[in-house]
């Protein structure tokens, strides 16, 4: 429909209008070269995983289809990180050793605190994307549940992804999925009702967990609460801070050459680098608040046309019902995360990838509800035609 239309080219130009911001920055500081390869690497890694999600996704199956295929990967990955945190053998890198080349410069960082364990990466290259990739592979499996053949099957599936979760030892996609998580259960009480009894068996098994002295292990790893590496936590509060105060010098445009500004220099840590761990700070720092304002409108373009879709619930089938929640609680599952992590890995990638997809879905979910309005109406004119005939036969 028309309004369909309206939404996804509206969300279309505030994407282009990202791309084309941040080229623009990279020309007017660097040169026409550098604004050039500012440009190639955005349509790449923004426009394409964008346009081609929301461009694909025209029906449930296809949904499904994808959804499996990124869940068998989590499943994968996530055994693998789960098995390299309980032995402290990282998989991948032992590759290197055997093809001669040079070791990650950060391999002291995926040693958590002195707990002794290891931070798994498998084959995503850096511990927070294994916990960023396993929060999608949770709630792509939630909405496949049902469509799973027998329980043990989806009870591994998720056993494995968990311990990747888990074995990621990153607190930034533990709390966005945490957030995820409840709002999928706030949003549809149906589930509520279904998991009451998981939710019980899991505070039973942490009642448990805390009583022996693993417990006090897990909640000296939690954020805020716990002791190891807490200065994670000041580092970040006061990169916040900092960066504040550079933002303030040029609001609107930003400055490229933002880490060498004397203000940063207090951020630099001992590996001397300065750690921009927070998504809306890279964004805000190089590019300003005209940047960030393009960066973040697409996600709350997403929310609003979600919600609003969500309220024709009635309308739309059982699974595409179930799917907008879910994207609903993803994208704010995405939002935790990213305040607290950098754009590395596949983490911007898959964050577009969900933008295309919400507005598939919304797309999608109004065609549906269309087709059941336009089902009524003939249903009920040939009902009224009937009626007639059977009132001028009387007479």
């Amino acid at each position: 429909g028309q309004g369909s239309d309206r939404s996804l080219r509206i969300l279309d130009q505030v994407v282009l209008c990202f791309v084309v911001w941040v080229a623009y920055k990279h020309y007017t500081d660097g040169g026409v070269t550098e604004g050039a390869r500012a440009a190639f690497y955005q349509v790449v890694d923004v426009w394409l995983p964008y346009y081609v999600a929301s461009r694909f996704f025209r029906s449930m199956r296809q949904f499904r289809d994808t959804m499996t295929t990124f869940v068998i990967v989590a499943v994968i990955a996530g055994a693998i990180a789960a098995f390299e945190m309980w032995r402290g053998w990282l998989l991948y890198t032992e590759l290197r050793y055997a093809m001669g080349l040079p070791q990650p410069s950060y391999m002291v960082y995926l040693q958590r605190g002195g707990l002794g364990l290891m931070r798994a990466q498998s084959s995503l290259n850096h511990p927070i994307v294994v916990g960023y990739v396993m929060m999608f592979g949770i709630a792509m499996l939630t909405l496949l549940a049902k469509h799973v053949k027998t329980r043990l099957v989806f009870n591994l599936a998720l056993a494995s992804i968990a311990g990747g979760l888990v074995g990621s030892l990153s607190r930034g996609p533990w709390l966005g999925t945490a957030v995820m998580l409840m709002l999928i259960v706030a949003l549809d009480p149906s589930v509520g009702r279904r998991v009451s009894r998981t939710v019980a068996a899991a505070l039973i098994a942490m009642v448990v967990l805390f009583a022996t002295p693993l417990g006090s292990t897990v909640i000296d790893l939690l954020p805020w609460v716990g002791t190891v590496e807490a200065e994670n936590v000041d580092y970040r509060t006061r990169l916040f801070e900092v960066s504040l105060d550079v933002i303030a010098l040029n609001p609107w445009q930003g400055d490229l050459g933002y880490l060498q500004n004397p203000l940063m220099e207090e951020m630099r840590q001992g590996q001397g680098i300065i750690d921009v761990t927070n998504s809306y700070l890279e964004i805000a720092l190089p590019y300003g608040l005209v940047g960030l304002a393009f960066f973040v409108i697409p996600f709350v373009i997403c929310i609003q046309r979600l919600r609003r879709t969500l309220r024709n619930a009635q309308k739309i089938d059982a699974d595409s019902e179930r799917l907008g929640r879910t994207l609903l609680a993803l994208i704010f599952g995405v939002l935790a995360t990213i305040a607290t992590v950098s754009g590395i890995g596949v983490i911007p990638e898959l964050y577009w990838v969900l933008i295309g997809m919400s507005a598939s879905f919304v797309i999608y979910a109004q065609r549906v509800t269309e087709e059941a309005g336009d089902k009524d109406a003939e249903t009920a004119s040939v009902s009224g035609s009937r009626s007639g005939r059977r009132l001028s036969e009387g007479y």
